[in-house]
């Protein structure tokens, strides 16, 4: 079992609004942009904090699926063993 980050619906709408503002204010400001370096850091830092939910997330599925396989008694499966057979 492969997992992926996936993003849903409200990730993408907040970024997108985040992104919008600040490419606005980027264009067509009319005060210096003394601030906009703070707002651009609060939405990295926004971002690094998806990505992180995102990894324990990932994670905590991982072992969850991992738990329920050893309680299913199946193993795990490497190298050539993994893949099927030539017909």
């Amino acid at each position: 079992m492969r997992l992926h980050y996936h993003a849903v619906a409200t990730t993408y709408l907040i970024n997108a609004l985040i992104l919008a503002v600040l490419l606005y204010r980027a264009a067509f400001g009319d005060h210096p942009h003394e601030h906009d370096v703070w707002l651009w850091g609060l939405y990295v830092l926004l971002l690094g904090s998806f990505a992180l939910r995102a990894r324990r997330l990932k994670r905590r599925v991982a072992d969850l699926v991992i738990h329920a396989a050893q309680s299913c008694e199946l193993m795990r499966v490497f190298g050539a063993a993994s893949k099927p057979a030539p017909k």
